[in-house]
C-alpha cells in the first residue's frame, strides 16, 4: 500500500498581540476592498462638482463659538463678566457700562490726531470683509444684512480693539477710564471674546497707542 504524500497547507501568520478567536489577516483581500471603496468614492462625485470644490477659497475662520453641550453645563463661565470683545456678547445688558467705558477710552484715542482717525477708517474698511470670515456661525441678520449693519460692526471693532489695545499700553491718560482689571483680565481669555490679529495688528501700526507685555 503506497502512501500518499498529503498537500501541506501553509499556516496562517498571526501577529503578537492578536488575541484569541481572531482570524488571521489577509492583507490582499484588505487591500482590493479599499481599493473598490475608494474607487467608488472617486467616481460618485461629478468631475465638474470636484473642481469646483477645489476652486472654492478656504474660509479663513479663526474665533469659533463654543458647542452648546457644554455650554449647557455651565453657561456663565464661557461668558464674559464685565467687557466684551467682538460681536457674540456684543450687547448684553450686565456688560452696558462697560461699553460705554470703551467709548470714552475710543475718543480719548481719537481726538489725539484726526488724522490717525481717518487713516483707521480707510484701512479697516479694507479688511472687513477679512473681519466678518474670522467669526465663525456670525449672525449675519444682525451684522451685514444692510449698510447700518455693516456699519455696526466695523465701529464695534475698532472700539473694541482700540480698548484692548489700550488695556495693554503703557500710556496712563488712555487707561485712567479702565477699572476693574482682574474681570476684564478673565474676559480677555474666553474663547468667544476674542478679536483678529489682523485687526488689532493693523490699529497698532497706524495708531499712537504703545502696547507693552503684561503678565495675565
Amino acid at each position: 500500500m503506497s502512501e500518499v504524500e498529503e498537500e501541506q497547507t501553509p499556516l496562517p501568520i498571526y501577529h503578537r498581540n492578536d488575541h484569541k478567536g481572531h482570524l488571521p489577516i489577509d492583507k490582499d483581500s484588505v487591500v482590493i476592498k479599499v481599493r473598490d471603496n475608494l474607487k467608488k468614492l472617486e467616481w460618485s462625485v461629478p468631475v465638474y462638482e470636484s473642481q469646483s470644490y477645489l476652486s472654492m477659497p478656504l474660509k479663513r475662520t479663526s474665533i469659533y463659538k463654543i458647542p452648546k453641550f457644554m455650554k449647557d453645563i455651565e453657561p456663565k463661565e464661557y461668558e464674559p463678566h464685565m467687557v466684551s470683545f467682538g460681536p457674540y456678547h456684543h450687547g448684553n445688558k450686565h456688560l452696558h457700562q462697560m461699553e460705554q467705558k470703551k467709548q470714552k477710552v475710543f475718543q480719548h484715542v481719537a481726538k489725539d490726531n484726526a488724522a490717525t482717525f481717518e487713516l483707521i477708517l480707510s484701512e479697516v474698511s479694507k479688511i472687513l470683509e477679512d473681519l466678518y470670515e474670522a467669526y465663525d456661525d456670525l449672525d449675519h441678520e444682525k451684522w451685514r444684512k444692510d449698510d447700518d449693519a455693516q456699519a455696526k460692526f466695523m465701529q464695534m471693532m475698532i472700539i473694541d480693539a482700540c480698548f484692548l489695545l489700550v488695556f495693554f499700553s503703557e500710556d496712563e491718560r488712555y487707561k485712567s477710564q479702565i477699572t476693574s482689571k482682574s474681570e476684564i483680565k478673565r474676559d480677555i481669555l474666553l474663547l468667544e471674546n476674542q478679536l483678529p490679529f489682523k485687526l488689532l495688528q493693523l490699529l497698532y501700526s497706524i495708531s499712537s497707542i504703545k502696547v507693552r507685555v503684561l503678565n495675565l
